[in-house]
């Protein structure tokens, strides 16, 4: 009986700890736009090549890219 209760007990917390009503959010996605500008800035800053090399069914290309202002 005493198993039982706690059990039961033990249920209900476990339920209860499950309202997601409590939870909020500050943002409802990944603020990519913001990362994006970020690394973009960074790499102007150091006056960084980028490389980029794609080889998809047995072609391949390559580019490079150096960052401005715009």
């Amino acid at each position: 009986m005493m198993r039982g209760i706690l059990f039961f007990v033990g249920s209900l917390f476990l339920l209860a700890s499950c309202n997601k009503s409590n939870l909020k959010y500050e943002k409802p996605y990944f603020d990519f736009d913001s990362l994006i500008n970020v690394q973009s800035a960074d790499l102007i800053k150091a006056g960084t090549l980028l490389s980029k090399s794609v080889s998809l069914n047995g072609k391949q290309d390559q580019s490079s890219i150096r960052p401005t202002v715009r």
